[in-house]
């Protein structure tokens, strides 16, 4: 029981973070907000590799080739998966035309 009465003694003497309602003592409560903050609170710089690995304009220049590169061929890959389920459903309603006319020689 005495260590209960302690402890309620202790919260009088206590401060809550601004940021995560955490108790601290005087001492450290303003040392806890500054950290707490930098590191909770704050976002990060967002990080580019790509600035950090260009070495000049010319390596610059083979890199935006690359990109159109890489966007031609996803819309090439794209018109042909279009092609190809044109084709499929072509193929789906010729084969229900022939059972429909041929319905028992056909399976």
């Amino acid at each position: 029981m005495r260590n209960l009465e302690i402890e309620d003694n202790d919260d009088q003497d206590k401060y809550s973070c601004r940021h995560c309602n955490r108790m601290f003592n005087e001492e450290a409560i303003d040392k806890h907000e500054k950290i707490c903050k930098k590191i909770f609170i704050d976002e990060r710089k967002k990080f580019d590799i790509k600035k950090k690995r260009i070495l000049d304009s010319e390596h610059a220049m083979l890199m935006r080739k690359n990109e159109k590169d890489v966007k031609k061929e996803k819309a090439i890959a794209a018109a042909a998966a279009a092609k190809k389920s044109k084709w499929k459903k072509q193929s789906e309603e010729f084969r229900q035309m022939l059972r429909g006319k041929f319905g028992k020689l056909i399976k």
